[in-house]
């Protein structure tokens, strides 16, 4: 039996990625619920976010190793917090048995080397009772692996899936509508500086969806470029959707970053132009599926947005080819086959249904 903690909807069983484990014949509980993430600032993250999360880990764990009948032999959870409230309610009602593997694991630095300090010990006590961690590109998985050498958590690349309800009528329901030439979106380890100080003042529209201020400092603001602060869910895939360019403008070249947006353009057949970085390689070929441009470079920025917004047949073509390699390589029930597949390694009867 595996058990996957899910924050994104009380009715994710019901989602792509608890059909595909049904399809699979995978042994499972989903123990779901909803938990924002949502907060324009990083403090309402830390004292609303945070708590929520942990008290949803707690009834969660409880549920699942206490309640629950059969026990797990793997929980599934996807914050380091959920993974450690998880372990000690293991300990707690002595289930040692129960291992227990962490999803979309991103170590981003913090300013002053005591803050670093404290978030390295604390990640490695995180590591010592995790068996094992997903992260989304392959230089994370090797990095990690020696940064944490010695502990106990095995370190695998599996990309990340998406999916997005109601696509068709999405697009056509948007084909005619006034939104923009440029949409970007997005809030952690942008470079919103570099897109101003290259399409601020030209003929293109810009639209950014942001609810993070502080991702926008040291942005001025210009007539072309609006930022939608409340854009969310549907009117967020509304504006996806209606956009000719999609641009993700990154400033970190170490950690995942913006492949959830790059994923969603791609499978709307999107073209896209997004920095290139050590883990954007893994999702994206430049010239074929997108056009990459160095971080921080902004002429090269605007010269790659013109060029997709001038050119329709490169345009189409860049569309074309993404929506075919999100299909072929990065859906939710990809995602989800890879997953079951790396905690059958480390466990080869998880999941299996018993006779």
């Amino acid at each position: 039996m595996i058990h996957f903690f899910l924050t994104f909807s009380k009715d994710a069983a019901e989602s792509p990625f608890g059909r595909r484990l049904v399809e699979m014949g995978v042994q499972n509980k989903i123990i779901a619920g909803e938990v924002r993430h949502r907060f324009r600032h990083r403090l309402w993250m830390v004292f609303i976010g945070r708590p929520q999360t942990a008290w949803f880990a707690i009834c969660a764990a409880v549920r699942s190793m206490v309640l629950e009948s059969p026990a797990p032999r793997v929980v599934v959870v996807w914050t380091h917090i959920e993974a450690l409230i998880v372990s000690l309610v293991r300990w707690l009602f002595r289930r040692p048995g129960v291992r227990i593997v962490l999803v979309g694991f991103i170590l981003t630095r913090r300013e002053g080397g005591l803050q670093n300090a404290l978030r390295s010990f604390y990640f490695r006590r995180v590591f010592s009772v995790v068996d094992m961690a997903v992260v989304h590109s392959r230089v994370e998985a090797a990095r990690y692996a020696a940064l944490y050498n010695g502990r106990k958590t095995r370190f695998v690349f599996i990309p990340w899936g998406s999916h997005i309800d109601g696509l068709d009528a999405l697009m056509q329901a948007s084909s005619s509508d006034d939104t923009a030439d440029v949409l970007c979106a997005g809030r952690s380890g942008r470079d919103y500086v570099t897109l101003y100080r290259a399409l601020a003042g030209t003929p293109c529209r810009v639209k950014i969806v942001c609810d993070l201020a502080e991702s926008m400092n040291g942005c001025e603001p210009a007539d072309n470029i609006q930022v939608l602060d409340k854009c969310y869910g549907a009117a967020y895939f509304h504006e996806l959707a209606g956009a000719r360019c999609v641009v993700i403008p990154l400033g970190v070249a170490d950690i995942s970053a913006g492949q959830m947006v790059l994923l969603q353009a791609m499978q709307m057949g999107k073209a896209v132009v997004m920095t290139r970085t050590t883990t954007t390689v893994d999702y994206a070929t430049d010239g074929h599926d997108a056009l990459l441009v160095d971080a921080a470079d902004a002429h090269a920025l605007r010269a790659a947005v013109e060029r997709v917004l001038a050119d329709a047949r490169l345009r189409a073509a860049l569309g074309a080819n993404a929506k075919k390699s999100f299909a072929e390589k990065f859906t939710v029930p990809g995602m989800v086959t890879s997953l079951v597949n790396e905690i059958r390694v480390m466990d080869p009867m998880a999941g299996v249904r018993q006779v």
